[in-house]
C-alpha cells in the first residue's frame, strides 16, 4: 500500500451582484486571492470569452504538505483582524467559508478521508459568522 497524497484548500468567498472586491479588501485590510466584478469581461484558458455573472471577493489557503488545521488558523487569522461582520458588508448576498480536501485513491480506485479540526478551528470558523461547507474528492491518478 503506498501512502497517498491529500490537496487542502481553505477559503473564505463573498458574493454578490454589487459586491466591490476593491472596498471589501479596503474593509478587511487583506487583499484577494481571487476577485471580479459582475460584468467583467473574461477569457478562459481555451481562450473564450465570458461575463462574469456575480461579483466576487475570495481569499483562499492552500498547500498539498500543511496540515488542515494551519490552512485554517492562517485564513481565519486574517480575516479576524479586521472586526467586521462579513454578512454585513455592502453588496454580500452570499457568504461561506470552504473547506475542500481532494486525496489519491487506493488501488481499487476508492478510498476514505479522515482529517481533524481543533477545538481552536471550530470556534474561528464559527467567529466568521457564515456556514462553512466541506468537500472531500477521492480521486484516480
Amino acid at each position: 500500500m503506498t501512502e497517498r497524497d491529500y490537496t487542502f484548500e481553505v477559503a473564505v468567498y463573498l458574493r454578490g451582484d454589487a459586491l466591490d472586491p476593491n472596498h471589501v479588501s479596503e474593509l478587511l485590510g487583506v487583499g484577494p486571492s481571487k476577485a471580479q466584478y459582475k460584468g467583467e469581461t473574461r477569457q478562459t484558458s481555451t481562450n473564450q470569452n465570458f461575463v462574469t455573472k456575480i461579483g466576487l471577493w475570495a481569499l483562499v489557503a492552500q498547500s498539498k504538505s500543511s496540515d488542515l488545521f494551519e490552512l485554517i488558523d492562517e485564513l481565519t487569522s486574517k480575516i479576524k483582524k479586521s472586526g467586521v461582520s462579513l454578512l454585513e458588508i455592502d453588496g454580500v448576498q452570499e457568504a461561506y467559508a470552504d473547506v475542500f480536501i481532494a486525496m489519491d485513491a487506493d488501488e481499487d480506485g476508492e478510498g476514505t478521508c479522515e482529517f481533524q479540526l481543533t477545538p481552536e478551528n471550530l470556534k474561528a470558523l464559527d467567529c466568521l459568522g457564515i456556514p462553512t461547507r466541506f468537500t472531500v474528492a477521492v480521486v484516480k491518478k
